[in-house]
């Protein structure tokens, strides 16, 4: 669904038709993005889609449309993932990397096939954050992260690479090696 000002409108007004053809045109993409984050149960992962699409219809009078709705719907998900990987942390045990690896879908990005990742990727400076959710999760091209996030082409190349590093550095003083070491 490539949504136009006059759909986004009717969003704003809470018109059932629009928000139906929304939810049918990005919910696969949420699916796949939860679970491969997070690699949670399929019940799991329809609650909290559906938790992004009630967020969503709060909060759709204060979308600005500086980015597309799908990309908006993403954040609101991604934020979602951040919530429960943090609660989750308090709780749980420690995965092995492979166990993860192997629960993550097909659709899922190599950068962040487990929670470890994602758990240090939330610990990030929020624009180093941004920046790589929006690439490697959302995979947009650098143009396109340039325009949401209203930063020149070379910024937001220093950003992916100082936010790699950091990720990887954080990773390594946490597990002691990066996963793809030998």
């Amino acid at each position: 669904m490539n949504t136009t000002k006059i759909e986004i409108e009717k969003l704003k007004q809470g018109d059932a038709d629009v928000w139906e053809n929304l939810v049918s045109s990005t919910s696969p993409k949420l699916f796949a993005l939860f679970g491969s984050m997070l690699g949670l149960p399929d019940s799991r992962v329809r609650e909290l889609v559906s938790e992004v699409y009630v967020k969503a219809f709060k909060n759709i009078g204060n979308f600005r449309g500086d980015a597309s709705i799908k990309t908006w719907l993403s954040v609101i998900a991604t934020n979602l993932a951040r919530d429960y990987v943090r609660k989750q942390s308090k709780q749980r045990t420690m995965v092995s990397l492979d166990e993860t690896a192997e629960i993550a879908t097909k659709e899922s990005t190599p950068e962040f096939e487990n929670k470890e990742i994602l758990e240090i990727l939330y610990q990030l400076p929020e624009s180093y954050q941004r920046a790589l959710t929006l690439y490697f999760i959302e995979q947009h091209k650098y143009e396109q992260i340039a325009r949401i996030m209203n930063l020149p082409i070379g910024t937001v190349k220093t950003l992916l690479y100082r936010g790699k590093k950091m990720l990887r550095k954080k990773y390594i003083q946490k597990y002691g090696r990066f996963e793809n070491e030998r």
